[in-house]
């Protein structure tokens, strides 16, 4: 798994998990804001480097009505539950960014998936690389818990990996 991430590899299958993304910003602000496509495309962009397809909230009456910022900073994901099923998530991301390019950017959030959830947190100089490292470490935690088909289990898989070039031992100790 580590060699695929490594290699910027999708690891999933055409089913892939659909991810909600609420995110709010140091002053209570959704993440990305309206008007800002060119942060969401810079987000989906992501999100398909790593194969994980990403949703965010349109910010419409109803997203305001169901996503509270008390449901985003408790993770409350059974207040959250329409808005799940409205967007059509296999998991959520609820979490804060703050942080300038100056300082450095911070973020914080709860991935949660299939009745698990677990804690991400990152730092990164500046909010591209931390949205990278945020769905970097989102990848690993789901692929932990996703099965390779939906509709059937297919048992145990195996990867045949040959690598060549490997002449010592300290070459190898760099895979």
């Amino acid at each position: 798994l580590q060699l695929l991430h490594d290699a910027e590899l999708s690891i999933w299958p055409l089913d892939r998990p659909r991810l909600l993304m609420v995110i709010r910003d140091a002053q209570g602000n959704w993440m990305p804001l309206a008007g800002q496509e060119m942060l969401f495309d810079q987000l989906r962009q992501i999100g398909s480097q790593y194969g994980v397809p990403i949703v965010a909230p349109i910010q419409d009456t109803q997203d305001r009505i169901d996503i509270t910022e008390q449901a985003v900073q408790s993770a409350d994901a059974a207040a959250l539950q329409s808005s799940i099923i409205r967007y059509q998530a296999d998991a959520l991301l609820t979490g804060a960014i703050s942080g300038d390019d100056t300082s450095g950017w911070r973020g914080r959030g709860t991935l949660q998936f299939h009745g698990t959830s677990a804690v991400i947190e990152k730092t990164a100089a500046d909010l591209p690389q931390l949205l990278n490292a945020l769905l970097s470490e989102v990848t690993v935690q789901l692929s932990g818990q996703y099965r390779e088909s939906a509709s059937h289990d297919t048992g145990a898989s195996t990867i045949r990996l040959e690598v060549e070039g490997v002449n010592s031992y300290g070459a190898y100790t760099q895979l």
